[in-house]
């Protein structure tokens, strides 16, 4: 990409950046309490750290986690995680038109980041400027909660 080309697109980001502040801030208390119980469970800590930015959900990351604390097998974990994850198929499947044009690279990153709100924001936006930045905040805060509620402070 271009200079230019990234300056064009900074005030877009901090748009999308802006449109996500309560998203954002809601991510806070559930990521907090999704890392306190990660602490509370007997996962290795760096499996209970990695697990934010590997799997960026909040259910289905409290499930792999919790099930793995209580000794569960692995595979069973990977398979109770994708059942929670199933609806990610049906937003994809929504969103699909309008990403229909875009690079692989970028439609990789957007299945990535794809999470509930950042879902609700994008259908109400989409098409709008700013959605860089909905999805760029979205799993730094969400990794940051979590890691503050492990670690019991930030």
């Amino acid at each position: 990409m271009s200079a230019s080309a990234a300056e064009d697109l900074r005030p877009v980001v901090r748009r999308g950046l802006a449109q996500s502040a309560a998203v954002i801030v809601a991510y806070v208390p559930f990521g907090l309490t999704l890392g306190a119980t990660l602490a509370a469970t007997d996962v290795p800590p760096w499996v209970a750290w990695l697990s934010s930015p590997l799997m960026f959900g909040g259910a289905a990351q409290l499930v792999a986690v919790t099930m793995l604390g209580g000794g569960a097998g692995a595979v069973l974990v990977v398979l109770s995680a994708l059942v929670v994850n199933t609806r990610m198929v049906l937003y994809s499947a929504s969103l699909a038109p309008y990403a229909a044009q875009w690079p692989r690279r970028w439609r990789l990153v957007g299945a990535y980041l794809l999470a509930d709100p950042v879902y609700a924001l994008a259908l109400g936006r989409f098409g709008r400027p700013g959605a860089a930045g909905r999805g760029r905040a979205s799993p730094t805060t969400w990794s940051s909660a979590a890691r503050c509620g492990w670690a019991g402070r930030c």
